[in-house]
């Protein structure tokens, strides 16, 4: 895809944002419509279309933010809220159609509820087209995922159109509150892509790992502004091909580990740990040491236990799920790979392991950095919400480790080779999968997955972001 110059890209973008008021203006004048016409016919396939209105106008304006490229906090605060609210709309609907269809309660016919779901109907897949025409114009992930939902949008006003027609033409009153299910499908599975991954994603991480770069060795996981479902049948971004949560070779993670046990060191700990690949190689090459990992993400905890298990470690390696703060203790070495979020920032982390390991251990920390400075254009293809304050420069983070009280002992980062390989580790099964399945019905939903994934990473942060791991002494 040939890149819009500056000035088509603006007018991309401002009518990118021109379809995001007018979807909102929309779903604002829906609500009062709706509202009156769901009194007036009793009718709960109206109320629950009338709620999911009020949902959208907030999941629009976290796209709006998006956009913007501000409120990272906000957008996944936002998207829990938005989650809640699903989930009681989907319970609400749930009860109150079961119960209309138990005791045979007939609404009334709705002349407006018909109108208004119509047009409702023929807007939403006009905004749709458009978002999607400006969304790959712009190679924009967010506005194209954005029109996807607004196509479902559409689809659910046909439900319920239909529902108020039957009862309306055919007396078959059943049809409302058989279109309330159709609503607690569409409520349900919003929640599910919501609050499990597979955004950055994201949410299912916990946010208290999660920061504004990729997803590195340690286990942090990757900013998204696209919540991915789940049921993904490609696996994309599994991981099941890759070793290693982000740019690490074995070859490095031998040494690092192997720098951490020359200490001989009793006890370690892994904050964020992932699938645990750190903290097993240190005990492996520290044959009298115990460790402690701590992850939020339960899948990760599962398969570092099946790894330990597979090498003989289970009875000196312990996994916890959970976040890192509840469960932080004094050790001889410290791993702390791409989930300093887990503490804060990255000076308030380092200052965090100071404290937590103990005089004449060891500490392995990882962060993204900036290898060099963005342009304003490479910024915009990386994940939403990315800015210059995403990550530091190398000599920061050193400082900053400094600062907290440690001496740095080693310091590297991660080549391009390094990253080459674990973007396209991510990548290679769903692509495998794609080429053996271009007609399968989610094979346009992978594909723009992968197409945002290259996008990214080669458009993006490639030899532009970098990884650094220091290996540090505290006194």
């Amino acid at each position: 895809m040939t890149a819009p110059d500056d000035l088509t890209r603006r007018t991309l973008v401002r009518r990118g944002f021109a379809l995001e008021w007018c979807t909102l203006g929309w779903n604002v004048a829906g609500i009062v419509v709706l509202a009156f016409a769901a009194i007036t016919a009793r009718s709960v396939a109206l109320a629950g279309f009338g709620l999911d209105s009020l949902i959208e106008i907030g999941a629009s304006t976290v796209v709006i933010w998006e956009l913007s490229g501000t409120g990272a906090g906000r957008q996944r605060r936002g998207l829990r809220l938005i989650g809640y609210a699903f989930a009681a709309l989907a319970a609400y609907l749930l009860v109150q159609s079961t119960v209309v269809l138990a005791t045979g309660y007939h609404p009334r016919h709705s002349v407006l509820g018909i109108i208004w779901t119509a047009v409702t109907a023929v807007v939403m897949f006009t905004l749709a087209t458009g978002k999607a025409s400006a969304g790959r114009a712009l190679d924009n992930p967010v506005l194209r995922t954005e029109g996807r939902v607004t196509v479902i949008d559409g689809i659910l006003a046909v439900a319920v159109l239909v529902g108020l027609v039957l009862n309306a033409v055919a007396g078959w009153w059943w049809a409302d509150p058989a279109a309330g299910y159709v609503l607690v499908y569409y409520a349900a599975r919003e929640v599910r892509e919501i609050f499990t991954d597979h955004a950055d994603p994201e949410l299912r991480a916990g946010a208290d790992r999660r920061g504004g770069g990729p997803e590195p060795a340690g286990g942090s996981r990757r900013p998204t502004g696209t919540v991915w479902p789940v049921t993904d049948p490609s696996g994309f971004a599994s991981r099941s091909r890759l070793t290693f949560h982000g740019p690490l070779s074995a070859e490095r993670a031998d040494r690092l580990a192997a720098g951490l046990a020359d200490h001989g060191p009793e006890t370690v700990a892994d904050y964020g740990c992932g699938w645990g690949e750190l903290l097993l190689r240190v005990l492996e090459a520290a044959p009298s040491a115990r460790g402690l990992g701590v992850d939020v993400h339960g899948p990760d905890i599962a398969r570092a236990r099946e790894n330990a298990g597979r090498r003989g470690l289970a009875g000196r390696a312990a996994f916890i799920e959970g976040p890192a703060a509840d469960h932080a203790g004094h050790a001889d070495a410290v791993v702390n790979c791409g989930a300093y979020q887990a503490f804060g920032s990255i000076p308030v982390a380092l200052k965090a392991l100071r404290a937590l390991v103990n005089p004449g251990g060891r500490v392995l920390f990882g962060a993204e950095i900036w290898d060099r400075t963005p342009t304003e254009r490479q910024l915009s293809a990386m994940w939403p919400g990315t800015t210059l304050e995403t990550c530091l420069y190398l000599p920061d983070v050193v400082g900053a480790a400094v600062e907290a009280g440690f001496r740095p002992l080693r310091i590297e980062t991660a080549t391009l080779g390094e990253w080459d390989e674990f973007e396209s580790g991510l990548a290679t099964g769903a692509e495998e999968w794609l080429l053996a399945n271009p007609d399968h019905p989610e094979a346009g939903q992978v594909r723009d997955k992968l197409d945002t994934h290259l996008s990214i990473w080669l458009r993006g942060h490639r030899d532009v972001m970098g990884f650094a791991y220091l290996t540090l002494g505290a006194p």
